[in-house]
């Protein structure tokens, strides 16, 4: 029997990127989701663990593990049904993530399909939000595809909506992230944090018990991997 991971509704066979029926999420929602119960810390005292563009499929497993100290954030937050969240979700600007937390404030953040948004340099904006990360803290995140050999961004006014939607996937996407430089350009700012494997704590017979088709995620680098990394 196929059951979706975050919310136990029964599924057909899943084929690439279904949508549950009833909870909305797709593969990479429910293969966050099983990482993020199997593999990520738990939480601690009332440092807050952050939720950027909360999904609405996650919000009663996020709601259920980390209780008080779940916080949605989004740089729309009027965009969400505040009722189906059952707290305010929060302004966030990630351009200057240091502005909105202390350093080692934080107990995590989790979000999916984020930093290609975000308009500023990846060098600017990931060292801060690793910086509000407390010890033994984690961050869990999936970045999407294309994955060309090598990364690549640009804020050019000139390069439009037209061109990025060609070349990056979006019409508002302002990177596309590497397959051949990830350690160089994405791993180094997380020099001293561990890499968690996921294969060690998920076999991949278990994903689509879960409603999960999404196999290479385990151990290769697509649109629905799980980058999750502890802080020391």
């Amino acid at each position: 029997m196929i059951r979706c991971i975050l919310c136990g509704t029964e599924l057909a066979p899943v084929r690439d990127d279904d949508a549950c029926p009833s909870c909305g999420a797709r593969d990479r929602t429910r293969m966050l989701g099983m990482v993020l119960m199997r593999c990520a810390p738990g939480p601690t005292g009332s440092k807050p663990v952050v939720h950027v563009a909360p999904e609405r499929s996650l919000t009663n497993f996020m709601r259920a593990r980390y209780g008080l100290t779940w916080a949605p954030v989004d740089f729309e937050p009027a965009r969400y049904q505040q009722a189906h969240m059952d707290r305010e979700v929060k302004f966030i600007d990630l351009t200057r993530p240091l502005d909105f937390y202390a350093p080692e404030s934080l107990r995590g953040f989790v979000h999916s399909h984020v930093l290609e948004h975000i308009p500023v340099p990846l060098d600017q904006f990931l060292p801060q939000m690793n910086a509000l990360v407390a010890p033994r803290g984690f961050h869990a995140f999936i970045v999407p595809g294309p994955f060309p050999p090598k990364y690549e961004e640009n804020f050019d006014p000139a390069f439009g909506p037209e061109e990025r939607m060609s070349q990056y996937g979006h019409p508002e996407h302002m990177r596309l992230f590497g397959g051949e430089d990830w350690d160089d350009v994405v791993g180094r700012h997380f020099e001293g944090w561990t890499k968690v494997e996921l294969k060690r704590f998920i076999k991949v017979e278990e994903l689509e018990p879960a409603g999960i088709s999404a196999r290479r995620a385990l151990s290769a680098l697509t649109g629905k991997t799980v980058h999750l990394y502890i802080k020391a």
